[in-house]
């Protein structure tokens, strides 16, 4: 008996045994072939890594402000050139529009009627008149109010431009085409038209 049992069984337990090593050489098989894949594949760069690597443009800084006292920049050749250079470079929109009308320095006076130093600029700007205004025509007071907003702008570029002596008050004085009345005195400062043109804030 022990004898048929040990003959029936022996086909069997064969059988089992090449269905496991069959199951356990697919199972090799596959986990090889993912292996494989997975080091076929480059491994992609992170987001933090690109980001490092990638160059980073310079800010654009603007050039050291110019020292000179109003007297020497309204007597030194050349500097109502630069002036103008760095508001094309460096201005905003509005005041280049601004300062293209700005034709060169006047003069200097070391006191208005405030007793505040001024800068006079010559401009190709249109001549008010006065009388008129006075007699109530619009058209040209609207024209004086939009000439002193002009020089607001250029009051601000110049102060962009140049190192003002924060213990002393500055104006900008525009005058018109023939070179004769000024439209209004501007203060020379960053915050200009805020101000109004106003030395002090409302």
């Amino acid at each position: 008996m022990g004898k048929g049992q040990s003959s029936n069984s022996g086909p069997l337990g064969c059988g089992f045994l090449i269905i496991i090593a069959l199951i356990v050489a697919l199972v090799q098989q596959c986990g090889g072939e993912e292996e494989e894949s997975s080091a076929s594949k480059p491994a992609r760069p992170s987001a933090s890594a690109s980001a490092e690597d990638s160059p980073k443009k310079p800010a654009r800084q603007k050039p050291p402000k110019v020292t000179l006292s109003l007297a020497e920049i309204a007597e030194t050749p050349g500097t109502f050139e630069r002036f103008k250079k760095f508001v094309a470079e460096h201005g905003t929109a509005r005041q280049k529009e601004v300062v293209s009308h700005l034709t060169g320095w006047r003069g200097f006076r070391r006191g208005t009627g405030t007793g505040i130093p001024a800068l006079e600029v010559k401009s190709d700007y249109p001549v008010v008149d006065f009388a008129a205004m006075d007699a109530g025509d619009e058209k040209e007071l609207d024209l004086l109010l939009d000439l002193q907003e002009e020089s607001q702008h250029a009051a601000e570029a110049f102060a962009a431009w140049w190192k003002a002596d924060e213990s002393k008050m500055a104006v900008l004085q525009i005058f018109d085409r023939e070179d004769v009345t000024t439209y209004g005195s501007t203060c020379i400062d960053p915050h200009s038209v805020r101000n109004g043109g106003s030395c002090w804030p409302h």
